[in-house]
């Protein structure tokens, strides 16, 4: 609840309101029960669902007409999915009939470039907010392009291993929560690096502000037609055998060619071998039927050079 009511506090300085009706760029579960409760969370919660997993000009026309019919108040979503529309919209020379009061992005890194493409072509202000799973929220955008943090809430540091960094000092977030009483999350190392500007905001908000933020982004993969699958398509198939208990501790899936992955399990003694089964299934019944899917077993999972552990790496944008 404290996590929401932050949450809300920003999507207010970006002029929207609980009850306002969201375009929601983001993942659709592919379990039936799942899905089942995420259409019904989208029903309570007033948004309409624009799935991150279809990537064709079809999808993205269809999109165009239901947005185009519902007109919501704003839109959120991942960057890439966001920026792929838009791309799609200028390409075409398509025009909504209405504007967004604003663009709401998560998940990504928000560059310059993509925020001035969203701003065009959806004539509304763009505001970014930065979070992740464990923790929900952490910042929020105001007017004047500042991300603060919800301080009532957590407690972020910015650390070099063991060593607080000094204001403006990039280093790693590490954050402590301080409302979850069934979890705590104490000192939790996000993989993510940033800096903390201590400088007065101009609007006002004694929040501090969170800046330099770095990584975030997962890769796109495409396959021989074409289409571009975000990240999360991946995400979600590990995350329905998570579910399970299927005695996968890690991953990592690499995009070799169109039609080609390698996959890299850190698994323990509940392993099933059963999954390699599974996820070439989904692969191939969602990305491409005649992909080739290689399995390989490793003890643990490099980071990159920034830190950051990438679990899908594709071919590029």
């Amino acid at each position: 609840a404290w996590e929401l009511a932050a949450t809300w506090r920003g999507y207010q300085w970006a002029g929207v309101d609980i009850g306002d009706r969201q375009a929601r760029f983001w993942g659709i579960p592919q379990i039936e029960g799942s899905l089942w409760r995420a259409r019904a969370i989208d029903f309570v919660c007033n948004r309409r669902r624009i799935s991150a997993f279809s990537f064709s000009d079809s999808d993205l026309n269809n999109y165009f007409k239901i947005l185009n019919r519902e007109k919501p108040t704003y839109y959120y979503g991942y960057v890439s999915m966001l920026v792929a529309f838009a791309q799609f919209l200028k390409r075409e020379n398509l025009s909504l009939e209405f504007a967004p009061k604003c663009v709401i992005t998560t998940s990504e890194v928000l560059s310059g470039p993509d925020r001035a493409l969203l701003g065009d072509v959806f004539s509304a202000p763009v505001f970014n907010e930065y979070g992740c799973g464990e923790l929900g929220t952490i910042a929020h955008e105001c007017n004047e392009g500042a991300l603060h943090l919800n301080e009532e809430n957590m407690l972020v540091e910015i650390c070099e291993d063991n060593r607080v960094c000094s204001p403006g000092e990039i280093g790693e977030l590490v954050v402590t929560e301080l409302n979850n009483l069934g979890y705590p999350m104490i000192r939790y190392r996000t993989g993510d690096f940033g800096s903390i500007d201590t400088t007065p905001c101009k609007c006002g908000k004694s929040l501090k502000i969170l800046s330099s933020i770095q990584g975030r982004a997962y890769d796109f993969i495409r396959n021989k037609k074409g289409q571009l699958f975000h990240g999360e398509f991946i995400m979600y198939i590990f995350e329905d055998l998570m579910k399970k208990g299927t005695g996968i501790r890690q991953f990592q899936v690499i995009q070799m060619d169109l039609d080609q992955f390698s996959i890299r399990l850190v698994t323990d003694d509940n392993y099933d071998i059963d999954c390699e089964r599974f996820i070439s299934q989904r692969i191939r019944e969602q990305f491409d039927s005649q992909a080739k899917v290689g399995f390989e077993y490793v003890e643990m999972i490099s980071r990159e050079k920034s830190g950051k552990l990438r679990l899908i790496k594709g071919l590029g944008r």
